[in-house]
């Protein structure tokens, strides 16, 4: 409360000075052009310099008018930065739509679900050969239909996010967009090695005759045991020694030798990446919308 009366004190006698030297001034100049004047006219001038009077309003007119101006410049520059702002905005969550889209499609349920159909067949109690074959051949023809749809979204997917998003162009940011996109991509290389893998297994299976118990007993082992190549997956991620992801592959050998170097704890790899890939995509476009808005600022 004091400091606001101490304000308008300070305002009150800043405007009086001003009034004052004004008016000193017009007195000066009424003085120089030998007008007649009372000793009153140093605080109040009765014989006033119309020119001088009229110059000030012409100027203060004016200067209102500029400011008027230079305010509705600033206004308008906002405004504009305002629409460049929210039409970056609208870019990134196209791009980040597609990203995720991109995402959803590396669902290695999917694959799984390939052998679903297979394990349902063989492990019912079904001694009929002859039907046993027939499901066989449909479930075969069913994969074959799935899989040429799924690769063909993958490839979709995949042109949208080349040509849709600018994740292939390198910055200046703290988080390079080409390490966000090599992370993208190396994520489906680890979903395209289980997809291969699945399907070696299936193509094992369709070489069989299915005429013999042993040969059903050979293909319910094939189709439970899945194990990818450690070397495969190494070659992928070598470039992301931050994640520990080569000590989760050797795991095993330090347990036993893994003489065929194969691993059976790809699905916990795959999260990993997934997870860490997900994570550089959230601290990209934070980056970017952080960066696009100390501009609006």
């Amino acid at each position: 409360m004091k400091s606001y009366i101490k304000y308008l004190l300070l305002s009150g006698l800043t405007l009086i000075l001003t009034v004052f030297l004004l008016n000193l001034g017009f007195v000066g100049t009424d003085l120089f052009a030998g007008k007649n004047l009372k000793i009153g006219s140093l605080f109040y001038s009765t014989i006033t310099n119309e020119n001088w009077l009229a110059f000030f309003g012409s100027f203060i007119s004016g200067f209102a008018a500029f400011l008027l101006f230079f305010s509705n410049q600033k206004s308008l520059e906002h405004e504009k930065n305002k629409v460049k702002y929210e039409n970056k905005m609208k870019k990134f969550e196209n791009e980040k739509n597609i990203i995720f889209e991109y995402l959803s499609r590396l669902e290695i349920n999917k694959i799984y679900s390939f052998l679903n159909d297979f394990q349902k067949i063989f492990c019912e109690d079904n001694t009929d050969k002859n039907e046993l074959k027939y499901k066989c051949k449909k479930a075969i023809s069913t994969y074959l239909s799935r899989r040429e749809k799924l690769v063909e979204l993958l490839n979709l997917i995949q042109l949208k996010l080349d040509v849709k998003t600018t994740l292939r162009e390198n910055t200046n940011f703290a988080l390079d967009k080409k390490q966000v996109y090599d992370n993208l991509i190396n994520l489906r290389k680890l979903f395209e090695v289980l997809l291969e893998e699945v399907h070696s297994k299936i193509e094992k299976i369709e070489r069989f005759s299915i005429s013999e118990k042993e040969e059903i007993n050979e293909i319910i082992s094939i189709l439970f045991d899945i194990k990818i190549n450690k070397n495969k997956i190494l070659d992928i991620v070598k470039d992301n020694k931050n994640l520990g992801l080569e000590k989760i592959i050797n795991k095993e050998e330090k347990e036993e030798e893994n003489k065929d170097e194969k691993i059976d704890n790809f699905n916990e790899i795959f999260e990993i990446y997934l997870k860490y890939t997900s994570n550089s995509i959230v601290e990209y476009f934070s980056i970017l919308e952080k960066s696009e808005l100390d501009k609006l600022n």
